[in-house]
């Protein structure tokens, strides 16, 4: 969001009040950028990365060293996906969330971003539409998945109120006002304005299930936007992206002030590796007392929810409550394990300090098994004992790889980890 207003002439309590506003929506986003973040790339996890810059032959990334370019295939993940909050948003056909202001007309959509040039989208080419915008990444999660979860051939709509409602939906246009929302079914029709209705989610049967991205770019930026991508393009010093599904953007900004906004940046190559994909050999609850089951979490965590890591969202990576102990077969290729090991986020109104593990990695090689990491977790951190660690093991030669989860300090009370883009990378390929 981008606050332009004079207040030169307003009271001193009024500069005051507009400046917490600023300060709390700017917040967050400012942290984001700030903070560094752990880049992975084909050959290493470099921890504290602030920001990344496209140039014409790749991305540059800013930390303490000197800056250092990588070609796009050579990056994995940096950074992570905050969802859509605080703002209107339209979900595209190859999955993509833009958000903006969004203008409701019969046959098409009018996206007018604050980073992005005005685009109309057609309604056929559009899963569904967030018409209010939510307050929280948890209730982002909660509409999101709703969306993602719909089924059959009618149109879905879940108003402001809770209510869900289903059937064939229109945009009626209103001189001067909005376009309200119409919806059909069994011969009756229904109406609301657009301050009532929530979501919009268009017949899943038509355009099927959101296509598995296997090449090209998912770019994440600051008002919650992802758009699956092909490589950015250079477009009269500004950039250029155009969606899987054929939607050209283009930036209001110049490439180096739009990179500024970059949240984070997923390469899609199928060369790598992904433990969450390989089939597990063998997985063990060892609980001593509790009769509590967990199950391993394979690209979400234990409780089913989404990977998350810095107030956003990751997709790949294992996750497993302690005490457990999950194998996978490996050919003995020469390889590296790479990834970061840290703390799941604790559930609503859970502990956010309380929570201690011990993580290892056990190889065997010509039928001996030995650790080669050992790794004490704390999920408050400090000087001694970090909150999470990144994890960088050759495993040539390997033919089972085994992740073990211990109790900590405190049992099983805060003990449930996440790996996240755990991989195996081969070498001299």
């Amino acid at each position: 969001m981008i606050l332009r207003a004079s207040t030169s002439s307003c009271p001193a309590y009024v500069k005051c009040a507009l400046a917490l506003v600023a300060l709390s929506l700017c917040t967050s986003n400012w942290f984001r950028r700030c903070v560094g973040q752990s880049l992975h790339t084909r050959d290493a996890v470099i921890a504290n990365v602030t920001a990344l810059q496209w140039k014409a032959a790749g991305w540059q990334y800013a930390m303490p060293a000197d800056p250092k370019l990588f070609h796009p295939a050579d990056v994995i993940r940096w950074g992570s996906w905050s969802g859509v909050q605080r703002e209107q948003a339209v979900w595209l056909s190859d999955g993509s969330w833009l958000c903006g202001k969004l203008d409701l007309l019969s046959d098409k959509v009018l996206v007018r971003s604050n980073w992005f040039e005005p685009v109309e989208i057609p309604l056929t080419s559009l899963r569904g539409i967030l018409l209010n915008p939510l307050p929280s990444f948890r209730d982002w999660q909660k509409v999101s998945s709703w969306m993602s979860a719909a089924e059959g051939t009618d149109d879905r709509i879940l108003l402001t109120s809770g209510q869900k409602a289903k059937g064939l939906v229109s945009f009626i246009e209103r001189d001067e006002e909005p376009a309200s929302l119409q919806l059909e079914k069994d011969g009756k029709g229904f109406s609301w304005d657009q301050l009532d209705v929530r979501a919009i989610v268009f017949s899943p049967t038509l355009l099927g299930e959101v296509p598995q991205k296997t090449k090209g770019q998912s770019i994440a930026i600051s008002d919650g936007s992802l758009l699956n991508t092909r490589a950015p393009e250079p477009f009269k010093n500004r950039f250029k992206l155009v969606t899987d599904g054929g939607v050209s953007l283009v930036s209001i900004d110049s490439a180096q002030r739009f990179s500024e906004e970059l949240r984070y940046l997923r390469v899609h190559n199928s060369s790598t590796q992904f433990l969450s994909d390989i089939p597990v050999a063998q997985y063990k609850y060892l609980p001593k007392l509790s009769s509590l089951q967990w199950e391993l979490g394979k690209d979400e965590d234990c409780l089913g929810r989404p990977l998350q890591v810095d107030g956003g969202v990751v997709p790949k990576g294992i996750a497993m409550h302690a005490p457990s102990q999950v194998a996978f077969r490996w050919d003995k290729s020469a390889a590296r394990l790479l990834g970061e090991v840290g703390f799941v986020a604790p559930p609503a109104g859970g502990d956010e300090v309380l929570g201690a593990v011990v993580c290892k990695v056990l190889v065997a090689r010509s039928g001996t098994l030995q650790t080669v990491s050992e790794l004490k977790l704390h999920r408050a951190g400090n000087d001694q004992v970090r909150s999470s660690s990144l994890v960088d093991i050759d495993v040539t030669d390997a033919q089972l790889i085994v992740l073990v989860v211990e109790e900590g300090l405190f049992g099983q009370l805060g003990d449930h980890v996440q790996w996240l883009d755990l991989r195996l990378e081969r070498q001299g390929e």
